[in-house]
Formats: C-alpha cells, structure tokens, sequence
C-alpha cells in the first residue's frame, strides 16, 4: 500500500460503479464517451505512476499481479510493456472449463499465429492484462480512440515494438469473464479475434 494507485474509469454506466469503487477507496474519474480506448486514456490521463496496469470491469487480478509486475519492470528495464496469461470462468461445462484453462487455448492460438504472421517477437496482449510503461505510452501518442473494440490492444502492442521490448510473462495471470465465448459461442469469437488479428 501507498506504492501503487487505484483508478476505476466510470465509462458512462448505469449500475452503481463509481460509488462502490469510491467506497472501497480508488479514485474515480468520468469517460462519457463509451469505449476501450477513450476508457483506457482517461484512466491514464488521470494516472501519477510510471507502471501503468489495466484491467476490465469483468477481470479479477491473481494474488500475486503486483508482486509480477514490480519484479517484471524493475529486472527488465530494456522492457516497455509486458502480457501475460488470461484464464476464464463462467463456463457451464467443469469439463470444458479445465481443459479451456489448461490449455490457455485463448492465448495459444492467437500467441502463435500472431508470431508466424508478424515475426514481432511479442506476444499479442489481452487488453485486460496489461502493463505499460508511462514513458512508452507517451512516445507513441497513447491508445488509438479510432478502434472502438476488437483489436485496441494488438494496435498498441504493433506501436509499442518500435519503441522497446514487449515481454510475455506467463506467471502475470488474470481471471476474466467468459460471457462473450458463452454468449456468441466458441467458434464465431474465436474467428472473429483471429480476423482482426489478420486486418491489423
């Protein structure tokens, strides 16, 4: 405590956000124009530090995010931003979930597609588990407001290579709301991340 900020980006919701977050002590700020990107640079813009950490409404942190991060940044100053695993929860079927999970289907497939297409030698980020450096962020002009959803992240990440190392760090886990791959079902979001990946 006192080493790291809390910012909660009310992106325009309708529930009760900003007064939970309020009351459990992080900083509040207001994005009324809805979207990842505006979301992301407001809460930038009303950040101090220079290890900058997102994570989505429907994304819990492992216990040990922090600890991961300060050791990533503070062993590895040639690095400018660093991703690591996303697990998910949420899925009916136990069976589907462990295997889901233990494979890291998510971050397999689209890590080694990313790698043999681009040849970037960074591993393409989940949005909601990744971490920034100030300085980086600043020398690329920040998070590209044009993109709404779909590929926010792969876009800074294609920026980012040009100004450092980008660093997967597969023990940097986070725990994310599996609703989309419920709710649209498992092949059409799995194609629809793998084209986007494609056209950026």
């Amino acid at each position: 405590k006192g080493e790291y900020e809390v910012i909660v980006v009310d992106n325009a919701s309708t529930d009760r956000t900003a007064e939970t977050a309020k009351r459990y002590g992080a900083k509040v700020v207001q994005e009324k124009h809805k979207g990842l990107t505006w979301a992301r640079q407001k809460g930038f813009n009303a950040s101090s530090g220079e290890i900058i950490a997102s994570l989505d409404a429907d994304t819990a942190a492992s216990p040990h995010w922090l600890t991961v991060i300060d050791q990533t940044f503070k062993k590895n100053p040639e690095v400018v931003a660093a991703t690591g695993t996303t697990f998910f929860y949420g899925i009916k079927n136990k069976q589907l979930q462990t295997i889901f999970n233990a494979l890291a289907l998510p971050n397999l497939l689209l890590n080694n597609l990313f790698r043999t297409l681009f040849h970037k030698g960074a591993m393409p980020p989940t949005g909601g588990n990744l971490v920034i450096r100030r300085s980086a962020i600043q020398k690329i002009g920040g998070w590209n407001k044009k993109i709404e959803f779909w590929g926010e992240d792969l876009d800074l990440i294609l920026r980012l290579v040009k100004v450092g190392r980008v660093k997967y760090v597969p023990n940097l886990v986070v725990y994310t709301s599996s609703r989309r791959f419920v709710k649209e079902g498992f092949v059409k979001t799995f194609l629809t991340y793998i084209l986007q990946t494609i056209w950026l």
